[in-house]
């Protein structure tokens, strides 16, 4: 499949008044709150709002995350200190204003098992909670340091050398320059005091080392010992041009941050092995088009393993890590993919969990979504998706085309004999191949606003070579669904979403349906026969001590049911390592 490129624009009534954003974790359903005037806001990856979750208050939204177990409960502070807790996730809304009373948030921020959270605010409170993935929240302990505190990583390694996600401490800093580790029990300590404010301030999961820019354009790095001395600290002067104030950072690699601030070049980091090296602006095209640019904002997708910037020109360009394992070590790793256009300075880039790219200036908010060109081939017919609401039908024998529009964003198509479905994640339409004439004519159109499609099939059961039956295998929830071609009569195959995880991804050849979940469970049925009655008991894509082998993004299985081909990504670390998701203003 190859893909383009195109632009979902988000229907804010004022776009300079954007104060913050952030993308959910859910590769599934992405969404995205954007946090507008006094009101948070939250809408899908093509730009459609969720208008039942809008929140509406009387001052503005500072700080926003997203809980990072892949429900959709959205924790939002507030300018006066509030505090709320819902989303699509959660079953009622949650708030309080107790911790914090009337001080500004300004840094929300989840351990990474998305148990604890912990919120900051201007007047240098911090509020420690007990979450859960349905938006359930109870606090349990506060602390006051002097100062306002921006700045929350958690410490996701232990000294003796061991992992811990589930409920580890946590690092904050600020204003003051003091780094302090805390934890739920209401114990907190100064560890580390710099001469200067902290602009940036990360962890380093591998070393359990944590790493700080100060507004002073130094980079630290630091050890805690057994008794939680600092050890083995190293401090560098960064070159960050005229603007030092303005540095932005982002983990592009196992221990490799990305850094620029307002520069015309971007700085890489390479913690490990003490090393730098740059990419300049001006050496991104032959046509030298973003000579004299700056870089205004950055962000990395770990999974396409892509780094973007934002300029201060109205441009957008991404580069693609080209090694597949171990660190770029140089800047000949990273391909230019291309160069986008926006009307003016870009602010802010944030990748979301799936296709969509978040581009933020003062004049619109858009996102950019990557669109997978779809295709299907059943002799005599080939369909290729051609635009991203358009489908070219080719008659191999005969040599006649025709387009079909079906009306919506083309998620996916699927051909059997004459027929062939297109589907979006709100609406399926099957068509009629005329034999003869070639001519294409709409069979049905089915509404999925309640029911939301993730993957589709076309099934075509015959002997003989003569039609029996034609259905429909619709992935949705927990279930896929059988239904005739005008989407009645449904029975369901039902998947144990605590152990199996959702369907995400369909295949049909002849009577045999394949299919996929988010966790990885690979299942297989005889159509023609009682559909509860698997082939093969449900196998994992993982090893024999249950360590995931990949995502699998798509899957084919062969005509007689023995055979499955995988298209798997084995995705890069993000960097440094897993001190949790957070959001500050």
């Amino acid at each position: 499949m190859s893909s383009i490129y195109f632009d979902n624009p988000l229907p804010v009534d004022e776009p300079s008044t954007v104060r913050c954003a952030a993308w959910s974790k859910s590769e599934e359903t992405p969404l995205l709150a954007v946090a507008e005037g006094t009101s948070v806001r939250i809408f899908r990856e093509e730009g459609e709002e969720e208008k039942e979750f809008r929140q509406q208050r009387v001052v503005p939204c500072t700080a926003m995350c997203w809980h990072p177990g892949g429900s959709l409960v959205l924790v939002a502070g507030w300018a006066d200190g509030m505090v709320t807790f819902m989303g699509p996730g959660s079953n009622s809304q949650r708030e309080d204003k107790e911790v914090h009373r009337e001080a500004e948030i300004l840094c929300v921020a989840f351990n990474p098992e998305g148990t604890r959270c912990v919120t900051t605010d201007f007047n240098g409170v911090v509020g420690v909670w007990k979450t859960d993935h349905k938006g359930m929240l109870t606090q349990m302990c506060h602390y006051r340091k002097n100062g306002a505190h921006d700045q929350v990583v958690f410490r996701t390694m232990t000294p003796s050398g061991e992992p811990n996600f589930e409920n580890p401490p946590f690092f904050f800093g600020g204003e003051q320059g003091i780094i302090y580790l805390a934890d739920d029990f209401g114990l907190c300590s100064e560890r580390n005091k710099i001469a200067s404010p902290l602009l940036k301030l990360e962890y380093f999961h591998q070393k359990d080392q944590v790493v700080a820019v100060t507004r002073a354009a130094i980079l630290i790095q630091f050890s805690l010992d057994v008794e939680g001395k600092v050890v083995n600290e190293t401090k560098q002067k960064l070159a960050c041009g005229p603007s030092p104030e303005k540095f932005q950072g982002v983990w592009v690699g196992h221990g490799l941050l990305a850094s620029s601030s307002q520069e015309s070049i971007i700085h890489f980091w390479n913690l490990v092995d003490d090393e730098s090296y740059i990419i300049s602006l001006h050496s991104v095209d032959e046509q030298n088009s973003l000579s004299g640019d700056k870089v205004m904002s950055l962000d990395f997708n770990p999974r396409k393993r892509v780094l973007a910037a934002g300029t201060r020109g109205g441009k957008v360009v991404q580069w693609r890590c080209s090694t597949l394992s171990g660190t770029a070590r140089s800047e000949n790793n990273w391909q230019v993919l291309g160069i986008s256009s926006t009307d003016c300075a870009v602010s802010k880039v944030a990748y979301g969990p799936g296709e969509g790219l978040l581009l933020k200036t003062e004049r619109s908010n858009t996102i950019i979504s990557e669109a997978q060109l779809n295709s299907a081939v059943q002799p005599p017919y080939i369909a290729v998706q051609t635009a991203p609401a358009q489908v070219l039908v080719y008659h191999v024998d005969k040599g006649t085309r025709h387009m079909v529009s079906p009306g919506f964003r083309v998620r996916g198509l699927s051909l059997g004999r004459n027929f062939m479905m297109v589907w979006s994640q709100k609406q399926i339409k099957v068509y009629e191949l005329e034999e003869h004439t070639s001519a294409v004519s709409e069979v049905s159109s089915i509404n999925r606003e309640d029911a939301p499609v993730t993957s589709a099939a076309l099934v075509i059961l015959e002997v003989d070579k003569q039609i029996i039956d034609k259905m429909l295998a619709i992935a949705s929830g927990a279930k896929i669904e059988l239904l005739n071609i005008q989407g009645k009569g449904a029975r369901h195959i039902t998947f144990l979403e605590d152990i199996d995880g959702c369907p995400i991804c369909l295949d049909v050849r002849g009577a045999w349906l394949a299919a996929v979940t988010n966790k990885r469970a690979i299942k297989i049925w005889n159509l023609a026969k009682n559909p509860d009655q698997k082939v093969k008991q449900a196998c994992k894509f993982e090893t024999k001590d249950k360590v995931p082998l990949g995502e699998i993004r798509s899957i084919r299985i062969n005509r007689d049911g023995t055979k499955l081909a995988l298209v798997v990504d084995q995705r890069l670390s993000s960097g440094g390592g897993s001190g949790g998701s957070s959001s500050s203003n």
